[in-house]
């Protein structure tokens, strides 16, 4: 009596393996969180060792910005080149990371209130370039963390990177002590999350490449 198991075994491969691909859009950096880590780390040890020139001053500010361009090119044009899939997200992700856009923008909120009221024309003192630097920063901050920061491990190192570049803006940068550890530890934990999800992703898209060829990609 003939049977459809294996077309059932083939529609639930293909599905199993578009809920992996799917990650790639989202939670699954690959090479962009290996990128992610190592900013990180050249971010924290150069702030806190080097004489702040001019070069380094623009080096660090410039890192994030280049980091978030190479997170979503990466994900849009590699992890994502046999069609754009996005990963669907579980009612506790979505509150969890509502809850760090909602932190952030409380500081976010504090820190730019603080400015605003110490400096003019509320306040007494008046702006200059490194304390508008500093506050442009902050204040967009949530909006990255809403659009671009989408786990735990993003999070750490994106605000770390975002507040050493507005700390770098206002004339300072992290220095080493133990209430910025976390930053290179999270750098390390990243980085090896990178490099796993990247290694799933090359034998998934072997396992797409082999679907497509033999014609049985889904429609």
């Amino acid at each position: 009596m003939p049977t459809n198991e294996p077309a059932i075994d083939r529609t639930q491969q293909i599905q199993a393996l578009t809920r992996e691909y799917s990650r790639y859009s989202r939670s699954a950096g690959g090479l962009s969180a290996v990128g992610g880590g190592l900013a990180c780390l050249i971010s924290y040890v150069a702030g806190a060792s080097l004489p702040m020139t001019p070069a380094l001053r623009i080096a660090l500010v410039g890192l994030p910005l280049l980091w978030l361009i190479a997170k979503e090119w990466m994900a849009s044009h590699y992890y994502q080149s046999f069609g754009r899939v996005q990963e669907l997200t579980t009612p506790t992700e979505r509150r969890f990371h509502a809850s760090l856009v909602a932190f952030t923008a409380l500081l976010s909120l504090v820190i730019v209130a603080e400015a605003l009221v110490r400096f003019a024309p509320l306040g007494e003192r008046p702006w200059s370039s490194q304390v508008a630097g500093y506050t442009a920063v902050v204040t967009i901050l949530p909006i990255v963390v809403w659009r671009w920061l989408r786990t735990p491990l993003d999070f750490v190192v994106g605000v770390f990177l975002l507040c050493q570049a507005a700390l770098v803006l206002g004339g300072r940068s992290y220095g080493y002590d133990l209430g910025t550890a976390v930053f290179p530890i999270a750098s390390l934990a990243l980085i090896a999350a990178g490099l796993r999800d990247h290694q799933r992703f090359l034998r998934l898209r072997e396992e797409l490449r082999a679907i497509i060829g033999a014609g049985r990609a889904p429609e």
